[in-house]
């Protein structure tokens, strides 16, 4: 397999959208449905902002996309999330019964933080201030399931990481953040064997954040 790393093109989007759906299945995000899996993809993919990163992996011997792995800069979210809050609401009114799906309100009020410019996730807030500034956000990344069933799916996801983390620190980052759902113990597994530093959490937490510093304090 020959691959390549690039920026994104929308022949690919199809794709990228499913490799989305299928690896977020079990968060409420993807029960919004495929609009809103390939606006948010989208999203990141043409914005005019330079510190917005996204990078598509994409096997050149067939011309396919394999994965992907996008974030920006702390507080980009903002912007994101008043460009997505249409497709959110259509996403309801299509499918009104999630409202009443328990992880209805663990999405709702981050985004709701978001919006009014505040910290997404504010019991982070002070952990942060003492790690080296600024901090970059890995907001998502999915990988083509059929690579990760083959056993390629960390081979892949190390070299999207280190795509991004080269980008970041083009960029003068101090800090990379990633953040995950307390049940996705494969991730945790992850980042705790790549010495991801993470916030301190309780058993109870919904959300877990990990850092990794690019630089010294």
């Amino acid at each position: 397999m020959n691959i390549y790393y690039t920026g994104f093109d929308n022949k690919y989007i199809k794709d990228l959208v499913r490799f989305h759906r299928i690896s977020f299945k079990d968060h409420f995000n993807s029960r919004l449905g495929n609009k809103y899996a390939k606006d948010f993809i989208s999203w990141f993919a043409n914005q005019d902002n330079s510190n917005i990163i996204f990078i598509c992996a994409v096997d050149k011997d067939n011309d396919k996309a394999i994965g992907y792995i996008c974030g920006g800069p702390d507080g980009y979210s903002a912007q994101m999330n008043k460009n997505l809050f249409f497709t959110i609401i259509i996403s309801f009114l299509l499918k009104p019964w999630l409202i009443f799906d328990k992880r209805f309100f663990e999405l709702f009020l981050p985004k709701l933080n978001s919006l009014l410019g505040r910290k997404e996730y504010p019991k982070f807030q002070e952990f942060e201030k003492r790690l080296p500034q600024p901090i970059f956000s890995v907001t998502s990344f999915a990988l083509d399931n059929k690579l990760r069933d083959a056993g390629f799916g960390i081979f892949l996801l190390e070299n999207l990481f280190k795509e991004f983390l080269n980008k970041v620190k083009e960029k003068n980052a101090g800090t990379v953040r990633a953040t995950i759902r307390s049940f996705n113990k494969e991730i945790f597994k992850y980042y705790n064997m790549k010495k991801w530093i993470p916030a301190p959490f309780t058993e109870k937490d919904k959300t877990i954040c990990f850092y990794k510093e690019l630089k010294s304090s």
